[in-house]
């Protein structure tokens, strides 16, 4: 763990934020690459992952100040983001770009599925170079000894529960860029790439160490998740052929 890389001056220069703007940047770089090789126009693709980006940092934001109830400066502009209010958020207020270049909804998020489980990878690397967000105590081999655990850890490591998530999406956004393009109906892999940031962070709760929470709030969450799949689903549905109406010759 390194939370300062290096000193500029007598400014330190902290990993997380430079890891922040390194997985935009990735994540930005392989929307590109996704849209050229799915043969769409570039300029729609990068509006979309930009207003996506918005919409994801400011959902998550918010959410993360609704639990912590408080309105400070350091609150704000600290860490801590909720992924799951995010994501729906950014969908909705991606979704009308492709509409207004007249670009199939579907294909462009197609494109920007591989950009944000790579993305959010990435991300992960910033919160174990940190040293937050790790996981419970454990004595496996891999445990980590991260700063400042805790004192009911009593001398054990916990789980890297951050480098768990950038595996396991890191690993899932190339997949899908290696099959982008190949088969299936336009939006099946955005519906793919929630269901995996779903099913891969909700998995990472049963290793990650947190304090007391609301009861309620892994329910909201998650069922925010299950609200994006279901309009992705309602969006990028496959639409059916359109039945001629004349009648067959004889």
């Amino acid at each position: 763990m390194r939370p300062v890389l290096f000193q500029l001056g007598d400014a330190n220069v902290y990993a997380y934020g430079v890891m922040v703007i390194v997985s935009m940047a990735a994540g930005f770089g392989l929307a590109i690459v996704a849209a050229l090789r799915a043969k769409l126009q570039v300029g729609p693709v990068l509006m979309a992952a930009t207003l996506f980006l918005m919409g994801l940092g400011f959902g998550g934001k918010v959410a993360a100040l609704f639990e912590l109830r408080e309105l400070t400066l350091r609150s704000v502009l600290g860490g801590g983001l909720y992924l799951a209010p995010g994501l729906l958020l950014g969908v909705l207020i991606a979704i009308p770009i492709p509409i207004l270049f007249k670009q199939s909804v579907g294909a462009t998020f197609d494109a920007l599925a591989p950009a944000l489980l790579g993305s959010l990878a990435l991300g992960r690397v910033g919160c174990f170079l940190a040293g937050c967000c790790y996981g419970r105590p454990t004595d496996l081999p891999w445990a980590m000894h991260f700063p400042n655990l805790p004192m009911e850890f009593g001398g054990h490591g916990a789980h890297p529960t951050q480098l768990y998530l950038f595996l396991a999406l890191g690993s899932s956004s190339l997949v899908l860029l290696s099959v982008l393009g190949r088969g299936g109906f336009r939006g099946q892999l955005a519906l793919l790439a929630t269901t995996v940031f779903a099913l891969v962070t909700m998995s990472e709760r049963t290793f990650r160490y947190s304090e007391q929470r609301p009861s309620t709030w892994p329910y909201f969450a998650w069922g925010l998740v299950l609200v994006t799949s279901l309009v992705l689903a309602f969006v990028l549905r496959p639409k059916a052929p359109a039945v001629s109406s004349g009648s067959p010759s004889a």
